[in-house]
């Protein structure tokens, strides 16, 4: 079938599928990046800067994750670009609560005292001896954001904020 204008609703619909997926994957790929850097150093080096991340963590959290990614594409423009990084820069508390509480597990165990012992770095001990273990739990954060980020996305392109006509989008195909 067609829509109003005209345009095959088919097509529409693979396109916004390619833009929705997009969304989801940069989003959750920034949210990855922000998240498990802020987890990993609080739970890591604990005291002030663990308490000064939590501080930041929890006052983000407390603001409603819709309301924040329509403050932030309202400052930065509309467009699909806009929302890549509005989504992201509001889903990576999960990912950081969940890093931080896994670090500052991990961060007892023998593997990390050996690594002390033999003079490792904090860095490599992060990166090579305790980021392995702490993927799993991070994989499953990631699949759960990437399906909110394609709810927002076609939240936002059906409140007129998101994808911008022509582009096709499944909010603005509700609309």
């Amino acid at each position: 079938g067609t829509d109003r204008l005209g345009r095959d609703l088919l097509s529409r619909l693979m396109l916004g599928t390619r833009g929705s997926l997009t969304v989801g994957l940069v989003s959750v790929l920034i949210s990855l990046v922000i998240g498990v850097a802020i987890g990993a150093i609080g739970g890591f080096f604990r005291g002030w800067v663990d308490n000064l991340i939590m501080w930041i963590i929890n006052v983000v959290w407390s603001i409603p994750t819709l309301l924040l990614v329509i403050s932030i594409t309202l400052v930065l423009g509309k467009g699909l670009v806009q929302v890549f990084i509005a989504v992201g820069l509001t889903m990576w508390v999960d990912v950081a609560r969940v890093v931080r509480g896994q670090t500052l597990s991990l961060r007892e165990k023998e593997f990390v005292e050996a690594g002390k012992a033999l003079g490792y770095t904090d860095f490599r001990i992060i990166i090579r001896h305790i980021m392995p273990n702490v993927m799993g739990p991070v994989i499953v954060i990631c699949a759960a954001n990437f399906a909110n980020a394609i709810l927002i996305e076609a939240g936002l392109s059906f409140l007129g904020i998101g994808a911008q006509p022509p582009t096709a989008s499944w909010g603005a195909m509700i609309n």
